[in-house]
C-alpha cells in the first residue's frame, strides 16, 4: 500500500490488513466451474447446502481479512519464543487464534457425528485457502482439526 504524506489522507489506513481475498473466484470454482452445487446438501454433506456453504465462506472471509490477518505483521516481527519450558506467543497472535476457536471454525473439518459442520472437502480447502493467505503461521496453529480428521478416517 502506498501512503501519501498528507496525514488527513492517511487517517485510518492502519485499520486495514494486508490481505485481500478473491471470494468470487473461489465461489465460481466451487459452484459453477466444477458443479459443486450438485453435491452440496446431499449424501454425507446434507448439512451444508450451497446457500450454507456460501454463508460459511463469507464468514471465513471476514475472519481471515480482519481477526486472522491482523496478527500477520506483529507475529512475523515478534516470533514465538521458547523459554523456561514455555512457548510465548505475541498477544496479537493469541487474539487471532482465539477468534478462530471462539467462532467454532476448528469444527469445520469434522463430520457431524464428531460435532463438526459436515462440510465437503472442497469447502474445507476453500476456507483453508482464505486463512492461509491471511496468516500462514497462525494457520499452522489451527490446522490440528484437519490432522484429527485424517486420524478419524484411518
Amino acid at each position: 500500500m502506498r501512503i501519501r504524506e498528507d496525514p488527513e489522507v492517511n487517517e485510518g489506513w492502519w485499520d486495514m490488513t494486508h490481505y485481500k481475498t478473491n471470494l468470487r473466484d473461489i465461489e465460481f470454482n466451487l459452484f459453477e466451474a466444477n458443479d459443486g452445487a450438485e453435491y452440496y446438501g446431499s449424501g454425507e454433506f446434507s448439512e451444508v447446502d450451497p446457500a450454507t456453504a456460501r454463508h460459511i465462506l463469507r464468514e471465513v472471509e471476514r475472519l481471515s481479512v480482519h481477526e486472522f490477518a491482523a496478527s500477520f505483521e506483529d507475529a512475523d516481527r515478534n516470533p514465538p519464543v521458547f523459554e523456561n519450558h514455555e512457548v510465548v506467543l505475541p498477544d496479537s497472535l493469541k487474539a487471532s487464534l482465539a477468534a478462530f476457536y471462539d467462532g467454532g471454525w476448528d469444527k469445520l473439518a469434522y463430520p457431524v457425528e464428531l460435532g463438526g459442520f459436515g462440510a465437503p472437502p472442497s469447502l474445507r480447502w476453500a476456507a483453508q485457502e482464505l486463512l492461509v493467505g491471511a496468516n500462514p503461521s497462525a494457520y499452522f496453529y489451527v490446522s490440528g482439526g484437519l490432522m484429527g480428521l485424517v486420524l478419524y478416517m484411518v
